[in-house]
This record gives C-alpha cells, sequence and structure tokens, in this order.
C-alpha cells in the first residue's frame, strides 16, 4: 500500500488546465488528482444518497470504486 499523498490544490484550476496538469504529469501527481476526485466523489455520495436516494448514491460510489482500483486506496 503506498502512503497518502498530500492533496493537490486543484479546485482553482479550470478543466483546460487539469486536463494539461493529467496529461504531463507522473505517477504521484496522477494519484494525487485521483484522490482529490475521490474526496470530492465522497462528499457528492453524501449528498447523492441525502438529496437523489440510493440510487445516485450508487452510481457515485461506482465512480469512487473505479479509482480505487485503478490508484489503489485512499485514506478519508
Amino acid at each position: 500500500m503506498r502512503p497518502p499523498v498530500p492533496m493537490m490544490p486543484i479546485d482553482d484550476l479550470d478543466v483546460e488546465q487539469v486536463d494539461d496538469v493529467a496529461r504531463h504529469a507522473n505517477d504521484d501527481v496522477k494519484r494525487t488528482m485521483a484522490q482529490a476526485a475521490w474526496t470530492r466523489l465522497r462528499q457528492v455520495e453524501l449528498d447523492a444518497d441525502t438529496l437523489g436516494g440510493r440510487e445516485l448514491s450508487f452510481l457515485v460510489s461506482c465512480a469512487r470504486e473505479v479509482l480505487e482500483r485503478r490508484w489503489g486506496r485512499f485514506d478519508c
């Protein structure tokens, strides 16, 4: 298991900037970006369960699981 990677502050970047960073980044940077996305999806999953019910929450959960399969487990 890899040690936790500090969060990368990508929230202030627009989509093209994030895409450019991801395209030219090494694996550690990509894992950091994946962890940031996983963390945001975790919050969306909680909101989805409250607002959209179990089905919507399940879909967001599947997206988080895809990130975990590709990059390994992330700490909460």
